[in-house]
């Protein structure tokens, strides 16, 4: 073979070699970027995404177990064959609505959103302010709650990209709702003073082990249906001895 057959011979190899390597190195690149973009995605992802918890109801019970009365000297638990017994509510949930309109009127704010759909539906624990997921906003019993309507002052927004036409100002609504929750020992309390009346010297309210959240109110509507020197006990478990038969 002569010298210019020999040189391009070897052109050949050099660039078919060449275009092995290109053709090895952008597939190298690929995979790399195949093996990243997943993670890369992922955490993107994990980034937007808002963590959710369950409603439970927290285990409780209290029981009203004595309502004493003294009449003629000897105390009587007048509920001896009737102890009612309470649980725990479900804890107490906000449910928080975002409403825009342009009704910027003295209109109250409640009257501007009826017929509109919320911009925004947000459910929360109310102790905590934690998201609650999509299983249990359908599962907040709404009979019973406490509704406020406030709106925010009239802001005009910007106007969009390429656009010269005038805004209208928007006024804000947030409606929150809260749904209520009471302990089975704020039952028992309010279900034992409904009982007592001014012959009552004592009762006690057994509560079992659990988890209790919240106030106790303690009062009594009206007043003169308890005596004052009525005595509440609210005995834990393990506290109390339990009385024998007929004492």
């Amino acid at each position: 073979m002569s010298a210019n057959g020999d040189r391009t011979q070897r052109s050949r190899t050099v660039k078919g070699n060449a275009a092995k390597g290109l053709l090895a190195l952008l597939l190298v690149m690929i995979l790399v970027f195949f093996m990243n973009a997943p993670a890369v995605m992922a955490e993107g992802t994990e980034e937007q995404e808002t963590e959710t918890v369950a409603l439970e109801t927290a285990p409780g019970t209290a029981t009203v177990a004595e309502v004493v009365e003294e009449t003629s000297g000897e105390p009587v638990n007048t509920v001896a064959d009737d102890q009612d017994s309470f649980t725990n509510d479900a804890p107490s949930v906000t449910i928080t609505e975002t409403y825009v309109t342009e009704d910027t009127s003295e209109t109250a704010p409640q009257d501007k959103i009826y017929g509109l759909e919320p911009e925004s539906t947000d459910y929360t624990l109310t102790d905590t302010g934690e998201h609650l997921d999509k299983n249990s906003q359908a599962k907040v019993n709404k009979t019973d709650v406490e509704v406020t309507v406030e709106a925010s002052e009239p802001v005009t927004p910007e106007a969009p990209e390429g656009s010269t036409e005038p805004q209208k100002p928007q006024v804000t609504i947030t409606k929150k709702t809260v749904t209520k929750s009471e302990s089975a020992i704020e039952k028992a309390v309010r279900d034992a003073l409904e009982k007592a009346t001014e012959d009552t010297t004592a009762i006690a309210i057994t509560v079992a082990a659990g988890t209790y959240n919240g106030d106790i109110d303690i009062k009594a509507a009206p007043l003169d249906t308890v005596s004052d020197d009525l005595v509440l006990y609210i005995l834990g478990a393990g506290s109390y001895t339990e009385p024998k038969e007929g004492e």
